[in-house]
């Protein structure tokens, strides 16, 4: 088999790859590198959309599906349509994502993506060398999204974001200035966190979505039947399914970064880029790309990059108190949002909310004594 030599592999051409591609691609410290992306299959289904919120006018504006100035939070004791304080709740569908980060990347020379199914991952001395079914390829650092570790490797709390979601269109314009529901408790939890997520981004169009926070994860039977049952308690009857999507994010604090070397680093959920507490992603991965590029143009030693901070702890203690107590997840989220200003929730959520922000909204949670032990079960961790 041949060799081919290149200054960065990316594996994964998912929302981690393709961010880091996106943020080299835009800076010309890169121009004269040579970048190989390469993946098992090209992706030609919408596989996943990704929501996330910004103030600032944002690097996929354009391809996004939807966005909103407002949001509705349902529960049994409390539902309301908030206004976000200048922030956008933006919706993006994986596969426009997909199709405009490869169509810049195919016109860049430097750039190359390629297919093949990795089967061996061998750090040399000063390279690493990648073995496929298809060939063999030669980098001087590999960042790859490939996820590796096991739950239960360290004790800590695990659980999994799953979900099933049907893409509708009614035949009446339903969903007319309707808010897109960031969460809605009012459906039977039987035990567990979870909730109805919904999306009106046409006015005969959106997304509805059974989501879960707890370790069992459903059929996607399961998941079809409950949202069938569901719609017709909506009165929502007269409708077509146009796509449907399935997935599963692992909600966890084990520190992914011990896995980094000097010549290969992990993105994405391999990176520990997925807030334990709610399975939120792709923010997250378009700033850790931007932090990766600056260490790369600066020459650091990349084996020491890590997503490690305070709010990696509170994610921790939280996640301890929904494994040993999912049911308390409606309540838990509930209080957030009744007793918390929004661009507070929002930015603790996005891992840059003060201090201060922190503390307010952890002091109006609700079981002080769960949290507590959650918190002793969490300092027995070595991170």
């Amino acid at each position: 088999m041949s060799k081919e030599h290149f200054d960065y592999i990316i594996l994964g051409t998912g929302a981690a790859g393709l961010n880091l591609a996106m943020a080299m691609e835009a800076d010309p410290y890169f121009d004269d590198k040579k970048i190989l992306l390469l993946d098992r299959a090209p992706k030609i289904h919408n596989d996943r959309t990704w929501c996330f919120w910004e103030k600032e006018k944002g690097k996929w504006d354009d391809i996004l599906l939807a966005n909103w100035d407002k949001l509705e939070f349902i529960s049994d004791n409390f539902d309301k349509i908030i206004p976000l304080e200048g922030y956008r709740y933006k919706m993006l569908k994986g596969l426009d994502f997909y199709r405009f980060c490869l169509g810049v990347l195919e016109t860049k020379t430097n750039f190359s993506i390629l297919y093949d199914d990795v089967t061996k991952i061998n750090e040399l001395t000063d390279s690493v060398e990648i073995t496929g079914k298809l060939q063999t390829y030669h980098t001087k650092h590999v960042f790859s999204s490939v996820l590796d570790y096991k739950p239960d490797e360290t004790g800590m709390p695990s659980l999994s974001q799953h979900f099933g979601g049907w893409f509708i269109k009614t035949q009446k314009p339903v969903f007319k200035d309707a808010a897109p529901q960031f969460m809605n408790f009012k459906i039977p939890q039987n035990g567990n966190t979870c909730f109805i997520y919904v999306l009106p981004y046409k006015e005969d169009e959106a997304l509805f979505e059974y989501t879960f926070f707890s370790k069992d994860v459903l059929t996607k039977e399961g998941y079809d039947d409950f949202l069938k049952q569901y719609l017709e308690q909506q009165q929502l009857v007269d409708y077509q399914i146009l796509e449907r999507e399935y997935g599963k994010i692992p909600m966890t604090s084990y520190p992914f970064w011990k896995k980094n070397t000097k010549r290969k680093t992990y993105i994405g959920s391999a990176g520990g880029y997925t807030k334990p507490s709610t399975g939120y992603t792709f923010y997250f991965c378009q700033k850790y790309s931007i932090e990766l590029v600056n260490r790369i143009k600066s020459n650091q030693d990349l084996s020491h990059f890590s997503v490690y901070n305070r709010h990696y702890w509170y994610d921790n203690i939280l996640l301890g108190v929904l494994e040993k107590n999912n049911h308390l997840g409606k309540t838990i989220f509930t209080n957030m949002f009744a007793k918390n200003r929004i661009l507070s929730i929002l930015r603790f959520l996005n891992n840059e909310s003060s201090l201060f922000e922190d503390i307010m909204i952890i002091a109006k949670t609700k079981y002080p004594f769960t949290f507590f032990t959650s918190l002793l079960r969490t300092l027995k961790f070595k991170i």
